[in-house]
Formats: C-alpha cells, structure tokens, sequence
C-alpha cells in the first residue's frame, strides 16, 4: 500500500496495543470524532491484525483517510489462572519484545516517513515514542495504562528500557 500523496493533508500515526479490544474500542471512538470533525485528516493505525481489522472496518466510512499497518510486536500480559501474574511468560514476552525493538523501530521509521506523520499516538505501545523521536515529530502518550506500570512489582531492571521509551512522549 502506498501511504504517501501530494496532498495537504494532516498525518498521524496512531498505535494501539493489541492486548485485548477495549484499547482500540477507545480509539475509535476518539478517532471518529477526530476524522468526522476535521476533513483534512488522515490515520495511520498500526496494531495486530485482530484489533487492526476491527479499527478499520470500524472507521469505513472514512476509507480515503483511514490506513492500517500490522505491527506484529507487542508485550501483553500473561497469567496463570484470573488473578495470577505468569511471571516466566511475562519475561519471555518482554525480553522478545526488547530483542525485536531496534529492527522494529527502524522499519516503522521508514513507513512513518512515507507516510509523513505529524504526530504519533499511542495507546501504550512504548517503541512509539522511539520512532517520534527518531523522526522529530510530536507524540502523545494516550492510555489508561502502561506496560511499565502493569509490570511493576513482577519485574525489575527489565523495565528500565520501557521506562527510556515511554520518558520519550512529549504529552
């Protein structure tokens, strides 16, 4: 998909964790209102396919404007029963996750660079300010949540990186 046009529109990424939905039930929400009030707006979603797929066909009314990106990485949270953190899985997840970042940022800085994004959101994804940063574009931290609070307490120094990226968010 080409993301770039010669048109004088304003660009934002937009990231959305793909733990669970009620992340991108929120960010339709406040997209729609976004897109539906300004028609010189265009979104670039990037989250995982399940959550991607329900943003996008949830916003079809504005299919020249609304785009989406699969980004396959994410941390999530693992448990053993309801109310039981899994630890080990939490920092298999985490440590892949870290692994995989540097590869990661580089790649979206060059979609985002196509695309050319004004602003990125994101709904706790922390390699999101990475790539703002990289770019020099504006970021907003737009969660009820982050990964390093959710981790807090289970895990330790492994938070440190997470704690760098998020530090990144200039709102």
């Amino acid at each position: 998909m080409n993301y770039t046009r010669a048109t004088s529109k304003d660009k934002i990424a937009w990231y959305v964790t793909g733990h669970g939905f009620g992340h991108a039930t929120r960010t339709i929400a406040l997209a729609r209102k976004i897109l539906k009030n300004d028609p010189n707006i265009e979104i670039l979603f990037l989250s995982q396919k399940k959550q991607l797929s329900f943003i996008i066909k949830s916003l079809s009314m504005f299919k020249n404007r609304v785009f989406g990106k699969v980004n396959t990485h994410d941390i999530g949270l693992h448990l053993k029963s309801f109310d039981e953190p899994g630890v080990e899985g939490m920092k298999t997840n985490l440590n892949n996750y870290l692994s995989h970042v540097n590869e990661i940022t580089t790649n979206e800085v060059t979609i985002l660079k196509r695309f050319e994004a004004q602003l990125i959101v994101s709904d706790c994804v922390p390699h999101a300010f990475v790539v703002a940063n990289i770019l020099r574009i504006k970021s907003l931290l737009l969660t009820n949540f982050t990964w390093v609070k959710m981790y807090e307490g289970i895990l330790g120094k492994e938070l440190t990186q997470l704690r760098q990226m998020y530090s990144l968010a200039d709102y």
